[in-house]
């Protein structure tokens, strides 16, 4: 698929964090080794990394690479959108690569015609005995939205400690 038929990706960056240098000192290289696993691989035109927050608004999670990279902002480890100096085609090492997902939220359902207590005390009986599982149909139940949600957040990602260790070092 050809770039220009992608469909719009649009974000919203909702925070960005202190530039920290990687080139220059002995905390640098140790801050580019974590973060590359060799400072050759970091591209030559990169001096300092930024931990950036992003909302997802539309589109496909694989599109925030293209889309940092095409504001100049490759993500670190990237080297198909140019976070690295690798000319290979894959990543080089994919555990590295400098994108996390640290929130997620999605609708907490309420159920129609149904006893809600009932539903938990099902629930635990088929959790915790395999013969009831097998012996009884398992009641349909029809989800509907409510106001309310569920939300779960990450204190950091992988490298949040090393670009705050990095910070203390200045």
């Amino acid at each position: 698929m050809r770039t220009e038929d992608w469909l719009p990706c649009l974000l919203k960056i909702t925070d960005v964090g202190k530039a920290i240098p990687v080139d220059g000192s002995a905390a640098s290289r140790k801050l580019c080794t974590a973060i590359w696993g060799d400072c050759d691989e970091k591209p030559d035109n990169c001096s300092v990394i930024v931990q950036v927050e992003v909302e997802l608004l539309t589109g496909r999670t694989h599109q925030i690479r293209g889309q940092m990279s095409s504001l100049g902002f490759p993500l670190c480890g990237d080297n198909v959108y140019g976070g690295t100096t690798s000319r290979d085609t894959g990543y080089v090492n994919s555990d590295m690569l400098a994108l996390q997902c640290c929130e997620l939220q999605f609708p907490d359902p309420d159920y129609e015609d149904s006893n809600a207590a009932e539903i938990e005390k099902e629930k635990k009986i088929r959790a915790l005995n395999p013969a009831y599982r097998k012996k009884h149909k398992k009641k349909k139940i029809k989800a509907v939205c409510s106001k309310r949600s569920n939300s779960f957040r990450l204190d950091g990602a992988w490298w949040t400690h090393l670009l705050e260790e990095r910070s203390g070092l200045d």
